[in-house]
């Protein structure tokens, strides 16, 4: 996965906010070792660039024609925590991957709920100030 690059040669392209993906412009090599990553300076933080993300996603999924269920907001969730935590080992991270999986699983949740009320014709975000 293309991690560092210039941005002279190269920057985030894609159709969309988030999940976009690097390209540059020229070749590319491959470092050896480990890139150590902290996307995160505390809980705070992430979980309020979650709901950011959440939100963005379910606008996102609303205008492709996508929409919530009472499936969806229930069980979706509970999944997302099941994969993470047990199917994906994070339980071998300790209270660090229970705390992932809750914080992953709630971004589910989340983007679920702000489908539901996008497609209820409720507000996802508050009104620009003036």
């Amino acid at each position: 996965m293309l991690r560092l690059f210039d941005r002279r040669r190269g920057g985030w392209r894609g159709q969309r906010e988030i999940h976009e993906a690097a390209s540059v412009d020229g070749p590319v090599r491959t470092l050896r070792g480990d890139l150590i990553h902290y996307p995160y300076r505390s809980l705070e933080q992430q979980l309020a660039k979650t709901q950011r993300y959440a939100r963005m996603m379910a606008e996102h999924e609303f205008a492709r024609g996508k929409r919530a269920s009472w499936t969806k907001l229930v069980l979706s969730p509970a999944w997302r925590f099941w994969r993470g935590y047990v199917l994906r080992a994070g339980f071998l991270d300790g209270w660090r991957g229970l705390v992932y999986a809750y914080v992953r699983a709630n971004y589910v949740r989340q983007k679920a709920i702000m489908l539901w009320l996008l497609q209820h014709g409720q507000p996802v975000a508050d009104p620009p100030r003036e």
